[in-house]
């Protein structure tokens, strides 16, 4: 089962940031096990608009 996670806080405004998707990190998949394949949440911001990603747990 997956740990919920702090929202991310948007730098530009400090509003709390919406998880829209976890996508595979393909650029750094070479250097990775396919089996250990690098996640990275993308997340938005309701306020204004700005997006931000970091690593998936």
């Amino acid at each position: 089962m997956k740990q919920e996670r702090k929202p991310m806080h948007c730098s530009k405004c400090d509003m709390d940031m919406n998880l829209h998707a976890e996508k595979i990190n393909y650029a750094t998949m070479e250097s990775k096990k396919k089996a250990e394949e690098p996640v990275v949440e993308i997340h938005t911001c309701p306020g204004c608009g700005a997006t931000a990603t970091r690593e998936a747990q």
